[in-house]
């Protein structure tokens, strides 16, 4: 699950900037569990945009319940077509 938030964060943090037809797909994430949650916690999770290098997005990402880092990580994104992408895996 914090995987899973981690990267929707960072898809949520630039997918206001693609143009129509563009998105981005996770490629890469290395991440530390340091300490664990319940379930239904509330966790606060931040990204940070750290590099673009053309299509490749490469972000920080922490997360905090109630000011207590849980867990952190890098993760990179790809910007792609998403007509494009999606026909490769309809055939």
């Amino acid at each position: 699950m914090l995987v899973a938030l981690m990267e929707n964060v960072a898809f949520l943090l630039v997918e206001k900037e693609m143009i129509e037809g563009e998105t981005t797909v996770g490629t890469a994430i290395n991440v530390k569990h340091l300490k664990g949650n319940l379930v239904g916690d509330k966790l606060i999770c931040v990204a940070e945009l750290t590099k673009i290098e053309g299509k490749k997005l490469d972000f920080n990402i922490e997360v905090f319940h109630n000011e207590v880092l849980v867990g952190k990580g890098e993760h990179t994104r790809f910007i792609i077509n998403s007509e494009k992408f999606l026909s490769k895996l309809n055939g």
